[in-house]
């Protein structure tokens, strides 16, 4: 008895449940499909207007570019086409073939007709005439728009009573522009496209220019007295818009932007009109919405108690296998909906079952891929709390337990750069000093997993000292194989000098002392000869010595004054002028006598480029965060072959005797240690290009 109160109370409330609150959002369900079903339904008028709006500016398109391309054509031809009497008649035959060119002529860049595609006598197009004035709106224009070999077109004017539009094409000769093709189109056709546009009794069509007035519009009074639209709001672009007029009347309007010309075709209708069809459709809606409305209530009467019973045994299930009782589900012998409830029941019961056994296997492949990573991995908190580590941590670390890692050296070492780096999420080559001696090279990723796991960071390390190990052990085998590659072209560059001074030894041994001229005659290319030897040594040297290490903040631009106003004589002498260009650019950190050296090297270089003279180039400017000095010469340039050797060590295109090499080979090696580059570009016999990154004071790289 007591259960079949249970029931009647539980019916009693899911019907005053299903009278009192299930009415409304069923009513609210209706309302808003109704909203939906007007909404779209003027959103596809709207685009439906927009649609044909696109239409008319593709064939009105269409009907202006077909003809623009026959005149380029023949613009093009009468490059080909020069004497007069072909042109003319190519013009009068191309003239037969353009229905929508009124007129077009070829005139010169003196304004005179030289061929033109009108025959009558009376017309003011006349060949061997200039252009009558007035003719062309915004002439100076056009011609601006020839001389740089554009298109040109003009707005929609009023000519002689007629909606008209002027083209121009510039007509060349081999490579110079001869004069230009100007092209009066009549709008008529266009006029007649946009007055086809009808939708019912107040939809039309509307051409509008860049400047919103009329192109086209039913009324021609407002076209001629070049009215704007008052009640058309300013349109861009393809779209759709609504509006009221200064009478109060709802507009819709679709419109299209037509490529190429700036012009918009808009199709507008009252928006009474437009939607009509939508009111009327809305109006049977709310009946069907009623309708349905007290059917369900009905329906929910009849079928509310047959509902309650296979409810209350699903409940009691879904209750049982909450308390850990295994699933049991008596489903209902008829096979309605409540038969698919109780079988999609149990289908989601086993498909959990299924999705459980799929996690824990997830959860343990996952573990598996993380313990098993050849990267160590680790997860802590922001206030050091470690979380989990895997196997290649430990032996990371060299630490037996889980949460002993941050007590090492290593481990202090790899927080402290967190702590001090906190925007900071990657590091490459870290340094880390080991507890037992040397250094260990670390690249890290740190990873912020607030989505996932608020306030904990993943930290994962890619040990690379073993390879930073052996690019070491690669860099010293370079420089050594550098080296001897030095010692070679030394030798080569001392063999020569001391043959000279073995055989004026010779030559002085076999000198009585009476024959004093002759002993100075010997004595002449032993002197020369120790010079040149002093001079490889001095130039070896410096290219050997590091960079000097007093450095301080330069400023390029006032050590390049400095070294033009000193080489400006020696420059007049040779026959060479120099160009300076110099910005306002930030200071360097550097050595001013290392730089200056760099660039009285880079100076002497173009000086011995133009043995017959030429002109230097100097300038200064700043890129991001680097200065630019770029250094260059009209000389006899640098074959492309060569460019890639001419910064190693004793490579000289110079003849023997006048060059050591080295000059270009410190340069390089000068500009590389203050973190800067050096790029070079040359075309034989036109002249050589240098230029000079360095970075500046407040660059990164001098960090």
């Amino acid at each position: 008895m007591a259960l079949i109160a249970n029931m009647q109370r539980l019916w009693v409330r899911l019907l005053g449940n299903h009278l009192i609150v299930g009415l409304v959002p069923v009513l609210l369900v209706a309302g808003v499909l109704v909203y939906t079903v007007r909404s779209a339904l003027e959103q596809a008028v709207l685009d439906g207007h927009q649609q044909v709006a696109r239409r008319a500016a593709k064939e009105i398109h269409h009907f202006l570019n077909q003809p623009i391309a026959s005149l380029k054509v023949l613009a093009q031809s009468m490059n080909v086409v020069r004497d007069p009497r072909r042109r003319q008649s190519l013009l009068s035959q191309v003239g037969l073939e353009l229905d929508a060119v009124v007129e077009f002529c070829f005139v010169d860049t003196a304004g005179t007709i030289q061929a033109t595609n009108v025959l009558d006598v009376h017309a003011p197009l006349q060949r061997g005439e200039r252009l009558p004035p007035g003719y062309l709106p915004h002439a100076r224009v056009l011609w601006a728009a020839v001389k740089r070999e554009e298109f040109y077109a003009s707005e929609v004017i009023q000519h002689e009573g007629q909606p008209s539009l002027f083209i121009g094409l510039a007509v060349k000769e081999g490579d110079q522009v001869a004069g230009a093709l100007i092209a009066r189109f009549a709008l008529y056709e266009i006029w007649h496209q946009v007055d086809q546009i009808r939708l019912g009794d107040t939809g039309r069509g509307i051409l509008l220019d860049a400047r919103g007035r009329y192109i086209a519009f039913p009324v021609r009074q407002d076209i001629y007295l070049d009215a704007h639209p008052e009640f058309v709001p300013h349109l861009s672009g393809n779209g759709t818009r609504q509006w009221r007029d200064f009478e109060g009347r709802e507009w819709i309007a679709g419109f299209a932007y037509i490529e190429d010309w700036d012009w918009t075709v808009v199709v507008r209708q009252e928006a009474r009109e437009a939607f009509g069809l939508v009111a009327m459709m809305q109006q049977r809606a709310n009946w069907i919405t009623v309708a349905s409305v007290a059917g369900a209530i009905l329906l929910g009467l009849v079928l509310l108690r047959s509902i309650t019973r296979p409810i209350n045994r699903l409940m009691h299930t879904v209750r049982a296998v909450q308390a850990g009782e295994a699933f049991a589900l008596e489903i209902p012998a008829i096979k309605d909906e409540l038969w698919e409830l109780g079988q999609a029941f149990t289908e989601m019961n086993q498909a959990l079952e299924a999705r459980k056994a799929d996690l824990e296997a997830e959860l343990n492949f996952n573990d598996r891929l993380i313990e098993d990573n050849p990267l160590a991995i680790a997860v802590v908190t922001q206030q050091r709390r470690t979380v989990r580590v895997n196997r290649a941590w430990h032996q990371l670390f060299d630490e037996s337990g889980a949460g002993d890692w941050d007590q090492t050296a290593e481990g202090q070492q790899l927080l402290d750069w967190i702590e001090h780096n906190p925007k900071t999420r990657e590091a490459d080559s870290l340094e880390i000093k080991h507890s037992q001696g040397g250094t260990r090279f670390w690249n890290l990723k740190v990873v912020d997993l607030a989505g996932a796991l608020p306030g904990h960071l993943l930290l994962v390390i890619d040990d690379q000292t073993q390879r930073k190990l052996l690019e070491l052990h690669y860099g010293q085998s370079e420089k050594l194989a550098s080296l001897g590659e030095m010692a070679a072209g030394v030798a080569h560059e001392i063999k020569n000098p001391l043959a000279i001074i073995r055989h004026a030894y010779e030559l002085l041994t076999q000198i009585v002392p009476q024959e004093v001229e002759g002993r100075d005659q010997a004595l002449r290319p032993l002197g020369a000869a120790i010079g040149r030897i002093d001079e490889r040594v001095v130039n070896l040297l410096d290219f050997a010595r590091p960079a000097q290490e007093t450095q301080e903040l330069v400023d390029p631009t006032g050590i390049l004054r400095q070294l033009v106003d000193l080489e400006q004589k020696h420059a007049e002498h040779l026959g060479i002028a120099i160009e300076v260009t110099l910005h306002e650019v930030s200071p360097v950190w550097v050595n001013r006598d290392m730089l200056k050296d760099v660039f009285l090297n880079l100076i002497s270089n173009a000086f011995a480029a133009m043995p017959d003279g030429g002109k230097l180039l100097i300038s200064a400017e700043q890129q991001d965060d680097w200065v630019v000095i770029v250094v260059g010469d009209t000389g006899t340039g640098i074959p492309q072959e060569h460019i890639r050797q001419i910064f190693e060590p004793f490579y000289s295109t110079k003849p023997p005797g006048q060059g050591t090499g080295l000059g270009l080979a410190i340069v390089h090696r000068q500009i590389q240690e203050i973190g800067g580059r050096i790029e070079v570009e040359s075309i034989p016999y036109q002249g050589t290009r240098f230029s000079l990154y360095l970075p500046t004071a407040n660059s990164e790289r001098n960090d």
